[in-house]
């Protein structure tokens, strides 16, 4: 395909995308040959965070399926904090077309210092008033929202407490966090939000830092909708580490515990070596993690349904963005700075841009079970 046919699927894609209801994928509902993958974005929780993906998305022209952000345990009533959360950012995501995607820390700190027995407090009922608030600000967004052609009734994702093996959780101790969990679970499907409009992900860092092994969190799958893994190519003094090298090992442990579909909830690369700054090698490590995405084989091996990139940069942590926040005012950039952004869009254009344009997902796809032979050994 020459370039100006690709600027014109960019241009009448996201129509496509909606009348076509999934066909890229499955042509035929009954040919399972080929798996299911959605895409996501996940950028820094500011007020203008939507505005900042849209700005993203128009630059590259691409539009992803869902949108992850954060919220913590922010119980204030004054002003609200649960409804912008659990309802206003959930409508406005999923009427631009996209399914929301909550990661939700069970921590005050928003408010105040948060308890060492947070997991506690939880599961004995102390939160029990945010709780109620929080599943009738979901049920206010699922009630006032309409259906779409892509991905039906409103729906939304919860991953919470993720990262629960990382020494410094509050959330680390594997019997608090399996009582907590459960009970958390339990707690919205008593109310009404079942899975198929609301999923509980159930998702680990890809490494164990320095607390027991993820499989020992694990609260049963009875308890979960979707697993999913995080992790990163931190560079920086430390190895350079491939896409591959840093999921594998931990899809496959997940795989041995639990049969339910997985999602990468986040994921991304730094630019930082040994030897400083190299833009191109993170240019190339983005291009080697879509490759390994769109292979069949990986999907179908790990029941693999979708993967979210971590669009953020932070000067002393995390640079994993594609693109920094002056997007929008490009003007304002020096040459070395644009240079750097249209690699980087580039490479995510080619190879995510338009390999998942007008696919069909089933209609049942966010709560079907994996019925898959294990090929792990």
């Amino acid at each position: 395909m020459d370039r100006r046919k690709i600027l014109k699927s960019a241009m009448y894609g996201p129509l496509l995308y909606g009348l076509t209801k999934f066909d890229f994928f499955n042509a035929n509902a009954n040919d399972f040959s080929k798996q299911n993958i959605i895409t996501g974005i996940c950028n820094e929780t500011k007020p203008n965070f939507i505005d900042n993906i849209k700005c993203f998305e128009k630059y590259i022209n691409y539009r992803h399926d869902v949108i992850q952000y954060f919220s913590m345990f922010d119980y204030r009533k004054d002003p609200d904090m649960v409804v912008p959360f659990f309802t206003t950012i959930p409508t406005t995501i999923w009427n631009l077309g996209k399914i929301p995607l909550i990661t939700w820390y069970p921590s005050t700190s928003t408010v105040e210092p948060t308890p060492k027995d947070i997991c506690k407090r939880i599961y004995t009922g102390m939160f029990d008033n945010y709780l109620e608030r929080c599943c009738t600000a979901i049920l206010n967004y699922l009630s006032n929202t309409t259906p779409n052609l892509i991905f039906g009734k409103p729906k939304i994702l919860i991953r919470f407490a993720h990262e629960m093996n990382i020494h410094y959780r509050l959330y680390s101790n594997p019997n608090d966090f399996k009582k907590m969990w459960c009970y958390v679970f339990k707690f919205f499907r008593e109310r009404g939000l079942n899975k198929d409009r609301v999923l509980f992900i159930f998702s680990p860092n890809s490494i164990d830092l320095n607390t027991r092994p993820f499989e020992e969190y694990f609260p049963g799958d009875e308890f979960i909708d979707w697993n999913g893994v995080d992790g990163y190519n931190w560079g920086g003094k430390s190895a350079w580490v491939s896409f591959a090298d840093i999921f594998e090992p931990a899809m496959k442990r997940i795989r041995r515990i639990s049969r339910k579909p997985l999602s990468i909830c986040e994921f991304g690369t730094t630019a930082k070596t040994d030897k400083g700054e190299d833009n191109i090698r993170k240019h190339n490590w983005i291009k080697d993690a879509f490759k390994w995405i769109e292979k069949q084989e990986n999907l179908k091996k790990y029941n693999l349904k979708m993967a979210v990139y971590f669009n953020i940069n932070k000067i002393n942590d995390i640079d994993t963005g594609i693109y920094p926040d002056e997007i929008c005012n490009v003007v304002n950039l020096n040459s070395n700075e644009i240079n750097k952004m249209e690699r980087l869009k580039d490479i995510y254009f080619k190879n995510l841009g338009f390999s998942n344009f007008n696919r069909k997902l089933p209609e049942n796809f966010f709560y079907e079970e994996c019925n898959l032979e294990s090929i792990i050994k």
